[in-house]
């Protein structure tokens, strides 16, 4: 039997087994996003046989699994069998601030469940699988499967919505004359920084299909006169000319090869004065709790990408062409790597 170290309170098996239990919440919320029970709830509580009926389940076995969840602070059994939503339980809504449904329901779709079946290979063999997605990467993957696709779109806008303005405060933007963002899906976070900053200009670049599209945020906004949309392939290239260059969440996605290209590729386009901004979650030293680290096992499992230390990136940074300036912490578990061209 292991021995704890002198002075160390006594492990509890009980905290290992609510680890273990995550599969059952995991699931059970997957569930109640998948049928919508939640938008069901909005207007006030109803009872669980008005509920099957309306997302199309059998009562007896909806009801076992909203007592779990319950139990858990995301709904609230007002009298036998009626329920009403917990504050928790609003974030499971459709179409509300910070809502987690479209996040949830991708966590949950048989094509990521099953992937994740694959992390024992992953760590074998260093190497993201593809089990739950045909044999094919991610992208290609949903490329293939338009609606997957837009509830992947969704997750990864319902995930990210909430640190827009934790963004928007942590660094100056109202000094970047032109600001190019690279990766920058549907434009949401431009489309936050244009709003807030009169003065700024935008250019939004992404794939073809994605920036093609008839909706995105810097329309649904206004802000299509500020605001130039640009297609290409970030290994390759990326627009010229731009005072700060961003890319949020998308080395993540990479392994430090493919991370190289991209950051090259904002380097031949930067002026000498611009400034390139890495936005991602840092894994911090030492052993405290730290989320991130779980994210890091998934970016390996799903695309091989990983999470990264300011150090790696400070080595990342130099070998394209770049020094890293300062890390600035945002009010959520986030950070602006800011970097300039050498």
């Amino acid at each position: 039997m292991a021995v704890p170290p002198t002075g160390s309170p006594p492990a509890d098996p009980a905290v290992l087994r609510r680890m273990i239990f995550g599969l059952w919440t995991t699931r059970s919320l997957y569930v109640a996003a998948e049928l919508g029970v939640a938008d069901q709830l909005a207007s006030g509580p109803r009872s669980c046989e008005e509920l099957a009926a309306a997302c199309g389940a059998d009562s007896s076995a909806l009801y076992r699994v909203l007592r779990a969840l319950s139990g858990l602070g995301l709904f609230t059994e007002t009298d036998p069998r009626h329920f009403a939503l917990a504050p928790l339980g609003e974030y499971l809504r459709s179409n509300v601030p910070g809502s987690m449904r479209a996040f949830i329901r991708m966590m949950g779709a048989s094509w990521h469940w099953r992937t994740f079946e694959g992390i024992l290979s992953s760590v074998r063999t260093g190497q993201p699988t593809t089990e739950g997605m045909g044999g094919q990467s991610l992208y290609s993957f949903l490329g293939q499967n338009p609606e997957q696709e837009q509830l992947f779109d969704q997750a990864m806008t319902s995930f990210s919505s909430v640190e827009h303005e934790a963004i928007r405060q942590a660094w100056d933007f109202t000094t970047s004359g032109t600001l190019v963002d690279v990766g920058g899906g549907r434009g949401h976070l431009l489309a936050e920084l244009l709003g807030a900053h009169p003065g700024l200009r935008g250019i939004l670049f992404d794939r073809p299909s994605v920036v093609a599209g008839a909706r995105d945020a810097i329309r649904e906004r206004g802000l299509d006169g500020r605001c130039e949309r640009v297609g290409g392939d970030f290994f390759e290239s990326v627009p010229s000319g731009g005072d700060a260059y961003l890319i949020k969440y998308v080395l993540h996605n990479w392994d430090d090869a493919r991370v190289s290209a991209i950051l090259q590729s904002c380097r031949r386009a930067m002026k000498p004065s611009a400034r390139l901004l890495l936005v991602e979650q840092l894994v911090q030293p030492g052993n405290a709790p730290d989320p991130v680290r779980l994210l890091d096992v998934e970016m390996l499992v799903l695309v091989g990408g990983r999470e990264r230390t300011e150090e790696e990136f400070r080595g990342l940074l130099a070998a394209s062409g770049f020094s890293l300036v300062r890390v600035v912490n945002t009010r959520l578990p986030l950070s602006i790597v800011e970097a300039a061209p050498v």
